[in-house]
């Protein structure tokens, strides 16, 4: 119970000097390393649906936008549209 509570505090710990980190030291990345990876993140989404038994057919959209806390890199992908807008 109590490294519970203490990887908790460092947890939180962390992500505030990581969001203090991001805040003062904006990062922007190139729109084709995001599309890059939303490409892979959506390739291997496809593979565990097919491997769960699920439709190969399956399209998996992806809008990539600019957001301060995804993943600490600076965009989000969510839904659909353009993986280059933002």
């Amino acid at each position: 119970m109590e490294r519970e509570l203490e990887q908790r505090l460092e947890a939180a710990l962390k992500e505030r000097v990581m969001n203090l980190l991001m805040e003062r030291n904006p990062v922007d990345v190139p729109a084709a390393l995001v599309a890059d990876e939303a490409q892979r993140l959506r390739n291997q989404a496809k593979g565990d649906l097919t491997r769960a038994g699920h439709s190969s057919a399956l399209e998996l959209p992806c809008r990539c936008s600019r957001s301060r806390r995804a993943g600490g890199f600076g965009w989000a992908c969510w839904s659909r549209g353009d993986p280059h807008q933002g």
